[in-house]
């Protein structure tokens, strides 16, 4: 099952607190370098069934300093200097611009 799905299980993946930069006190930075230009981030959030039946929209708000591809359940809703929509984004994949 692919990481960006609902019901993948990412109990393994190591935990931080947001939100996440490179002059972080975990040395992020330091245990990426040389190794891979990517971070994965999966974030989980509940909305009510009452919100959801809403036509209100949900917004996606980041700070990101070169590039991204978001996904909600699976399918991408959002993408900046990644190439096209639905382009398939290598772990080693740098970003455009960036």
């Amino acid at each position: 099952m692919a990481w960006n799905l609902q019901d993948y299980d990412a109990t393994a993946w190591i935990t931080a607190s947001t939100p996440i930069n490179w002059d972080d006190t975990a040395g992020l930075m330091d245990q990426m370098r040389l190794i891979t230009p990517s971070l994965y981030v999966r974030r989980e959030f509940n909305v009510s069934a009452a919100d959801a039946a809403s036509s209100q929209t949900l917004n996606l708000d980041l700070d990101v300093d070169f590039g991204y591809v978001a996904y909600l359940n699976g399918v991408e809703v959002a993408r900046r200097n990644l190439g096209p929509v639905d382009a398939f984004i290598a772990f080693d994949h740098l970003a455009y611009n960036g």
